[in-house]
């Protein structure tokens, strides 16, 4: 889908409004999707369609709730027009679920094998008390930890007594940061997350 032509959709914000952007051969995004699906329902359904390199369910960075939006990438073009044919429009626990190509600008996230070369893991909603050896504990097993670094969040909160910690954590291991991203994203690992899932 090499040069493909640009699409032209109405702005959500402003109907009137168009925009224009490059589609993605391989990226797809998906709208309207119930609470209840999570990133293994996700890729479960989208993998009857092809061989998936990366899925991944949008979540409110403060609460960890699903935006009902997600973004499916399959190896190869094929696979990616079929699930965007035979699942849009599809009904999936109550919803009519949408899916139409994603901005080919996305195309450049790491997938696949490339993602599994990357070796830190970006954590969001530490909360302020977990120090590093917290850290390394709760990761360690998916490999050996080189380095933490922890910083504050600068996203602004809704509530100030909320402010926590983002965290780089970098493996020796290729493989390990996706391991552990795996095992603990959307989970309120410390009992310090008070409901607030990392």
């Amino acid at each position: 889908m090499q040069n493909a032509p640009a699409v032209i959709v109405a702005s959500a914000r402003c109907p009137t409004q168009m925009q224009f952007y490059t589609p993605s051969s391989t990226n797809l995004f998906v709208r309207y999707l119930s609470r209840e699906v999570d990133d293994d329902r996700l890729r479960a359904i989208f993998s009857a369609f092809g061989n998936i390199t990366s899925s991944m369910v949008m979540r409110d960075i403060y609460s960890g709730q699903s935006l009902g939006t997600a973004f499916v990438r399959y190896e190869r073009h094929e696979e990616a027009l079929r699930a965007l044919r035979d699942a849009h429009g599809m009904p999936l626990l109550g919803k009519t679920v949408s899916v139409q190509w994603a901005k080919q600008q996305h195309d450049g996230t790491p997938a696949g094998q490339e993602r599994l070369r990357m070796n830190k893991l970006f954590l969001r909603n530490v909360p302020l008390e977990v120090t590093e050896e917290d850290l390394v504990d709760l990761v360690n097993s998916y490999g050996s930890v080189r380095k933490v670094t922890i910083h504050n969040d600068t996203a602004p909160f809704i509530d100030a007594t909320e402010r926590r910690r983002i965290v780089f954590i970098t493996f020796a291991e290729q493989g390990a940061a996706e391991a552990a991203l795996r095992a603990v994203h959307n989970t309120c690992a410390f009992h310090q997350c008070r409901g607030i899932p990392l």
